[in-house]
């Protein structure tokens, strides 16, 4: 980290090559759009390094990476939240092998229940289940109080429980195909 702070340019690749992985992952999760997640991949990589300077060495390389990474794709999200039209940008879903046994049990897509919540909500959701941050992390990277947080975090779990228990109530079934 000292040899990039310094500008060294091969420390600078070898690091953005051992980072890349979780960088990616985290902005894909965030994204859940190839194209943006590729740009915020970037974005975050070019923080990462400019922020070497600032590694103090008190934990693990990657959870200091992990943290720069999502505050750098959360303010790309609060950026791009609304197209230059001032129209909310479309809501993109989930690619199909995102999958998993939980998911596939679910009456519906998990991104039906997902583009139910709004912009904040679905944030800190996937902050706090995908991600695996903590509230106070999540409030941090949204620049929110802890109290908005879990509230998001809660209201955003009640609609989806209850979109959840609605559609097996009344036999809610996944469209075959598609």
């Amino acid at each position: 980290m000292r040899r990039v702070a310094k500008g060294d340019r091969q420390a600078a690749q070898r690091l953005a090559v051992r980072l890349l992985p979780t960088v990616k992952s985290i902005a894909v999760r965030m994204t859940r759009n190839p194209s943006d997640a590729q740009d915020a991949t970037q974005e975050a990589l070019v923080e990462l390094l400019r922020s070497a300077p600032n590694y103090r060495g008190d934990g693990a390389l990657e959870g200091w990476a992990r943290r720069i990474a999502l505050r750098s794709v959360a303010r790309g999200l609060r950026r791009r939240a609304t197209a230059p039209s001032g129209e909310p940008i479309a809501y993109e879903p989930v690619a199909a092998e995102a999958s998993t046994f939980v998911t596939d049990r679910l009456p519906r897509p998990l991104d039906d229940y997902l583009s139910a919540l709004t912009d904040t909500q679905r944030t800190a959701m996937l902050l706090r289940c995908s991600m695996g941050c903590t509230i106070p992390e999540i409030a941090e990277l949204t620049n929110s109080p802890v109290p908005t947080v879990k509230s998001r975090v809660n209201r955003a779990l009640e609609i989806i429980r209850g979109s959840i228990q609605r559609d097996i109530r009344f036999g809610a079934r996944k469209e075959v195909g598609g």
